[in-house]
């Protein structure tokens, strides 16, 4: 209703039904950077002449307000049922874990494809780093404002037709309306805190079949974990608070402030100092209070539970991670590595204690056969191995 260029609001009146789907956008987008969709959701809320239809799979805290403060009557509360059946188990995993997580699944599930919401842009950087881009594409939203994070991005969710490689690294740009079709992708990590983001980060596959299912993972969290976050919502519900104790010395103490809409703030002064209340902010940060207080005193998965489906929240697991492969772990010492005459030699010695322990025998366990035993029975293991003669490095006997 708000065009985002000229701020001004766009005439529906004379449609007979406004339809808000997705309708969490306007106090989950409100609260993080657009100013402007809390003016379109009052403008539709004092539209009189049009029917007003809201819908989402996560709005629910807003459906309670909503309820509360127009008088809706039951009959015109309409909820279809979810179901959860193509979720196999919905695993909570702790942060250390990450990368042994996504090892796993790569070895363990060569074909399976692997989304992941990366909760900032330091993780993106990271997994980047660790991963790389033949097995991975890094994706973010073309509108960022972060030259490091655009660096690292090789897709935005404008680019987005599917997944092609083993692993999408995403930011929460993906949640929004956008929807997978891939019967490739099998699991779907998540390290986000909010929890209609979580739910919506889940949603964005969708099954094609009772045998399409997919697990899912979510990183644990405790208050510690968002204790900065806390920290700065706090600080915006105290000026609500100072604006409710006194208007007047409010508006005195900030109406010079040109920080004051900047930062996620409540309040916002047009270029005529008049105040602009962001009411749809406030609901927001209020929700994430009492959510943060909920994981401060009953724990993050059962603060989660609460606000989750119970058909979902049955699903609830921890995730304890497996044991690394030995054979795996000791090729891992010659990644990147110069291999000489010594090397190859223990090289070929853990090949063939492997060997041994399968019960399997070649006529020769040189490099090349190792690399070819790596294809057919560790296609998530990437890194494969080459001889190496260093003409600066010359060994006794010419090798």
């Amino acid at each position: 209703c708000v065009g985002t260029r000229s701020k001004k609001l766009i005439d529906y009146h004379s449609h007979e039904y406004i339809y808000a789907d997705e309708c969490h956008y306007f106090i989950d987008d409100s609260a993080m950077f657009n100013n402007t969709s809390e003016q379109s959701m009052r403008w539709i809320l004092k539209n009189k002449e049009s029917i007003k239809i809201f819908a989402s799979a996560t709005a629910n805290s807003l459906y309670e307000k909503m309820i509360e403060a127009y008088h809706i009557p039951t009959d015109k509360i309409y909820n279809i049922p979810k179901s959860y059946d193509y979720i196999n188990k919905l695993y909570i995993y702790k942060r250390e874990n990450t990368y042994q997580l996504i090892d796993n699944i790569l070895q363990s599930e060569p074909d399976s494809k692997i989304l992941v919401f990366v909760s900032s842009a330091n993780n993106m950087i990271e997994f980047s780093k660790k991963y790389g881009y033949e097995i991975a594409d890094y994706l973010c939203s073309s509108s960022t404002s972060n030259y490091e994070l655009k660096k690292v991005c090789n897709l935005t969710s404008d680019d987005l037709i599917a997944i092609s490689k083993h692993i999408l690294f995403a930011t929460k740009t993906l949640d929004i309306g956008v929807n997978i079709i891939d019967t490739d992708l099998k699991h779907i990590i998540c390290q986000l805190f909010d929890v209609n983001s979580i739910i919506q980060c889940f949603g964005r596959k969708r099954p094609q079949g009772d045998e399409d299912t997919c697990t899912f993972y979510l990183e644990h969290k405790n208050a510690n974990n968002i204790v900065l976050r806390r920290n700065q919502v706090n600080h915006h519900l105290k000026m609500y608070d100072e604006y409710v104790k006194d208007k007047k010395k409010f508006l005195k103490k900030y109406s010079n402030n040109r920080n004051l809409n900047k930062g996620g703030s409540i309040f916002e002064f047009t270029i005529k100092k008049h105040l602009f209340f962001n009411r749809a902010r406030l609901l927001n940060y209020r929700l994430f209070m009492e959510y943060y207080e909920d994981v401060k005193d009953k724990g993050f998965i059962q603060a989660f539970s609460d606000r989750i489906d119970k058909d979902l929240s049955d699903k609830i697991d921890i995730y304890i991670p497996t044991i690394a492969d030995p054979f795996i772990m000791k090729l891992k010492v010659f990644e990147n590595v110069f291999l000489y005459k010594e090397e190859r030699a223990t090289l070929r010695k853990i090949f063939i204690e492997r060997m041994s322990e399968l019960h399997k025998k070649t006529k020769t366990q040189g490099i090349a056969v190792l690399n070819l035993f790596l294809d057919e029975n560790y296609k998530g293991y990437k890194c494969r191995f080459y001889k190496h003669r260093d003409k600066r490095r010359v060994l006794p006997d010419g090798s």
